[in-house]
Parts: C-alpha cells; sequence; structure tokens
C-alpha cells in the first residue's frame, strides 16, 4: 500500500480490518519518501479478500502502543551474515558471495528442488548465434554463457523472525549492463519472487551476436515433461533446447508419481525453455532487425519460482498463476458513509474444472447484461457455477459466441440457480455466457 501525505506517528501506525481488529504491516523502506513536494510511505499490509471482491482496511494510530525506546544496537561482536529466506513453507539458501541459489527445500516434505552442485537461481548473459536472421522472432542457438551473479555488490537483507516479507538485495554488472535485483519471499508463500531493474546497454552486432539476459534454475529432480500456459489451455511438451512462448508459467513435471514440481511463472516475459532438467526465462534480447536498438534502456521485470504440489489440477496452476500476475488494486480515501458493506463479493466461480477468462459488459445493454468467458482446463466435462452473493439476482442467461450473439446450441444450456447461474462445459473448450439482472 502507498501512503500519501500521512502525518500520523510512525511507531504507533496500525492497520484494522472491518471488524476493528490489527492486521500485520510492515514499512517496506524507512522514512518518508518525497516526492512533488508530497510524501509517501510503502507499507505491507496483511490482507483478505474474497474472489473477485473487495474489503476495507483503516489506517490509523494505536492509542495503546508502547513508547519505542532505543538502545544501542552495537553488541561489539561479529556474526557471520546468512544468506537464507525461510517462512512455514519453503528454505532458500543462498550463496554468499554470488548470491545464487544453492538450495530450496519444500519443508512439506523435506525435499531438495535444486540440483546441488551446480550454479543455479542465477542470471545469464548469453550470445545468440544470428546466422538464421530474422533476430527479432528467432532466438538463436546460445553460442556463449556468462554467469551475471559472479559481480555481485551492495548485498542488503531483511530475512528476521516477524517481517511479512524476507529479502535480499544486491546489485550485479555485466559487460555495460547493470542488474538491480529483490529477491523475497512472503509469509506462509511457497514462491520466491524477482523484482529486477535492468539498465540493460547491450547491443546487437549484425552477423556476429544477439546479447540476451536470462534467468537459470537446474532441478533436482527428472523430468517427464515440461507444461506451458496457453490460451484458454495447458499444454504439455517435452524438453526442447529452444524457447517456447507461454502466456506466463511454465513447470517441470517430476516424473516420480506424487513428487512435487517447481513452477516459474513471469508478469511479462513469454520466452520459457524447458530442457535437461531445468527451466529458464528470457528476459531481454538485443535483436537487430528490424529494430536495431529495441531492448536498449531501463527495464523493470517480475517473475517468481515456486513449488506446486503434485495434486494440483491445470486450473489450480492457472489460478495460482494468474494470482501472482494480476496484485490486488488499491484504492486510497477518507473515512467517509455508503451503502455497501465494508467487505464483499461481487461474483464467484464454483465447483468444476474451469477457470475464468474474462468478465465484461457487454457491447450492446451493458447497463444490464454482463459477459463471462470461461474455459475448461483438464480435458472433462464440467459445470461451472456462477454465484453473485451481493449483488442483484439475474433474470436471464444465455451462450453467446465471441461477437456476443446468442447461441442456440443443441442439448446445451445456462440455467438460473437461486443467486447464480450455472451450465456445461465440454473438455477443452471455451464458453461465454451472458447473464442479464
Amino acid at each position: 500500500v502507498t501512503v500519501w501525505d500521512w502525518e500520523g506517528d510512525r511507531d504507533r501506525m496500525v492497520f484494522l480490518d472491518e471488524e476493528g481488529k490489527k492486521v500485520s504491516h510492515q514499512l517496506v523502506s524507512q522514512g518518508y519518501n518525497g516526492y512533488w513536494g508530497h510524501s509517501y510511505m510503502e507499507v505491507l499490509v496483511k490482507v483478505k479478500v474474497p474472489a473477485l471482491g473487495y474489503s476495507t482496511y483503516v489506517l490509523t494510530e494505536d492509542e495503546n502502543a508502547a513508547i519505542t525506546v532505543n538502545l544501542p544496537g552495537d553488541s561489539r561482536k561479529q556474526q557471520p551474515e546468512e544468506s537464507v529466506l525461510e517462512n512455514s513453507r519453503i528454505k532458500v539458501v543462498f550463496d554468499p558471495v554470488t548470491l545464487a541459489i544453492v538450495s530450496m527445500v519444500d519443508k512439506e516434505t523435506n525435499t531438495e528442488m535444486v540440483a546441488p552442485g551446480k550454479t543455479g537461481g542465477v542470471f545469464r548473459l548469453v550470445d545468440e548465434d544470428p546466422s538464421r536472421g530474422m533476430t527479432a522472432w528467432i532466438v538463436g542457438r546460445h553460442m556463449g554463457e556468462e554467469v551475471v551473479n559472479r559481480n555481485v555488490k551492495s548485498v542488503r537483507m531483511k530475512n528476521w523472525d516477524g517481517l511479512i516479507e524476507k529479502s535480499i538485495e544486491y546489485e550485479a554488472h555485466c559487460r555495460n549492463s547493470r542488474l538491480d535485483v529483490k529477491v523475497s519471499l512472503e509469509e506462509d508463500s511457497p514462491f520466491l519472487k524477482f523484482d529486477v531493474h535492468v539498465d540493460w546497454r547491450e547491443i546487437g552486432l549484425p552477423g556476429k551476436t544477439v546479447p540476451q539476459l536470462g534467468f537459470y534454475l537446474p532441478l533436482n529432480y527428472s523430468c517427464s515433461s515440461y507444461m506451458y500456459d496457453v490460451p484458454f489451455g495447458v499444454i504439455s511438451r517435452r524438453g526442447l533446447d529452444m524457447d517456447v512462448p507461454a502466456n506466463s508459467w511454465a513447470l517441470g513435471k517430476a516424473r516420480e508419481e506424487g513428487k512435487k514440481s517447481v513452477m516459474l511463472v513471469a508478469r511479462t516475459r513469454h520466452g520459457f525453455r524447458g530442457v535437461n532438467n531445468s527451466l529458464s526465462l528470457t528476459l531481454l534480447r538485443s535483436s537487430y532487425d528490424p529494430d536495431p536498438y529495441p531492448e536498449f534502456g531501463h527495464h523493470d521485470i517480475s517473475f517468481a519460482l515456486g513449488v506446486a504440489d503434485s495434486a494440483w489440477t491445470n486450473r489450480r496452476l492457472i489460478e495460482t498463476a494468474f494470482d501472482y500476475c494480476h496484485p490486488v488494486t488499491v484504492l486510497s480515501g477518507k473515512i467517509h458513509g455508503g451503502t455497501m458493506a465494508p467487505s464483499g463479493s461481487f461474483m464467484r466461480l464454483e465447483g468444476g474444472s474451469a477457470a475464468l477468462s474474462a468478465v465484461k459488459m457487454a457491447e450492446d445493454c451493458a447497463d444490464r447484461r454482463l459477459i463471462v468467458r470461461v474455459y475448461e482446463t483438464d480435458g472433462a466435462k464440467t459445470r461451472a457455477v456462477l454465484k453473485f452473493p451481493n449483488g442483484p439476482k439475474p433474470k436471464a442467461a444465455f451462450f453467446v459466441d465471441v461477437n456476443e450473439n446468442e447461441l442456440k446450441a443443441p442439448g446445451a444450456s445456462v440455467s438460473l440457480e437461486g443467486d447464480g447461474v450455472a451450465f456445461d462445459v465440454l473438455p477443452y473448450n471455451v464458453a461465454t455466457v451472458a447473464i442479464e439482472f
């Protein structure tokens, strides 16, 4: 949460839920940040938000907060730095010199997920072979790979107990470019997050090389296949030593039955590579045709890697990635009156193996007609149920095509059920429903 122009006491800052109960919070950076005559703070707040809904939290001062007593912190004893991020789900150990990931243990099964003895969880500067041409479209053969993490400096760690988010920040350099990296682990999350600011100053040289920045992670298990999300579904591929497209994630599926797998999720990058029991993600490429300088400059890139349970369905994998790629929106305001409850859900999708793809107002009759699009993820006919717990009850519902014209599908119909609608979705099919209120 970004808090603007708050004149309260930071030591007495408290966030309350709709019942007046305190929730955990953590200042991301110390003190106020100035911006054009205003000031702001960034605060992590542990909240609960209903499906496709909202919740309300109040920032105020705690009248009963204890007075902070600042005592000298110099223990006159130097301790070694522990490059570890750990919560209730996973424990990640970093090399103290390179900040490469040397271990990632799933604590539920006490299983090591990262290949020991290999340089993993690192950024790599790759030189691509441009001989096939069309460098903006074709990712060339890797001619050389240089580990960027060998040049790490300015390491800052926040990994003590009681934090909502533990983190390690570092600066790395490669050739002419610089990376500012924040690696963080949230409370009770099985996913390690990477937020990277890149000052990219590499240029492709026609006929010689296409510089590429990528992330690489070797896995500590044998992969039977690699899974990727594609439009309206999931595809499973054999290991391929080439980039393949995905909407937002890749997963190295463990060959051993019941064993957990590693999942790599990216918000704005779509080139993944699963091969030789490893996962990698292409972050930047300095192609040179048709644009000679397409990536030169500053970039902000976010991705995450974590442990996926073997029992997770395709829908669960899709929704896990969606949650990361679409964080909640925060709106600030003064306390005021209103007619709605402090929290509520406008709509939720219940049961079955259908995933939500889109929710929008209709192109015509937009004031009273809602368009909802779902797709089936696991190759089996399923029953999708849409509930509208806090709004008006649906009066009519029917299938439409992508142009929102009503469909008369034989043997398929949409039925009204209380405060919602229900309909069947065929295996690997897309279903679009218009709902009138």
